[in-house]
């Protein structure tokens, strides 16, 4: 199992990749484009991907672009 947080600054925000490395396979837990590059060297395709929603602010997680990622939208932004 690979779990990653990555730190932002623009906003200040964590956001978090978690995927199995056996089924090729992760999901994304805010915008998928800081992502890209970890799925490559890890081998893995997204699943979903969807925003998380936190008491001072909501993640930019987008309606992922299918073309790069293929990607599921899993839930909506609020």
């Amino acid at each position: 199992m690979i779990l990653g947080q990555f730190l932002h600054t623009e906003p200040v925000a964590a956001s978090h990749l978690t995927g199995l490395g056996c089924r090729a396979a992760a999901a994304v837990v805010d915008s998928v484009a800081s992502y890209l590059e970890t799925a490559a060297v890890t081998r893995m395709g997204f699943l979903y991907a969807g925003p998380h929603l936190q008491i001072d602010h909501v993640s930019a997680g987008e309606q992922p672009d299918a073309a790069r990622t293929r990607a599921t939208h899993a839930g909506s932004p609020p």
